[in-house]
C-alpha cells in the first residue's frame, strides 16, 4: 500500500485508485486480513480526496467488517 499513498501524494488519484483496485485482485492479499484492511483502507482515503464520499464510506465499512471478523 506504500505505492498507492504515493500516488496520493502526488495527487494521482486515478493511479492509486487502479493500484489497490489492483491488490483487491491478489488472492494473497484476500487471504491476509491486515493487509486487506489497509487496502480498503487506501481506497477510502484515495475516494475522500477525490471528493467521491459514499466510495469512501464503503471502503471504510468494508474494512471495518474485516477488522471486526478477524
Amino acid at each position: 500500500s506504500y505505492m498507492g499513498k504515493l500516488f496520493m501524494e502526488m495527487g494521482e488519484y486515478a493511479r492509486a485508485e487502479q493500484f489497490f483496485l489492483g491488490m483487491l485482485q491478489d488472492s494473497s492479499v484476500r487471504s491476509q486480513p491486515r493487509r486487506l484492511v489497509r487496502v480498503h483502507n487506501g481506497l477510502g482515503a484515495n475516494y475522500m480526496n477525490k471528493g467521491e464520499f459514499l466510495k469512501a464510506l464503503e471502503h471504510y465499512q468494508q474494512a471495518l467488517q474485516v477488522s471486526l471478523t478477524y
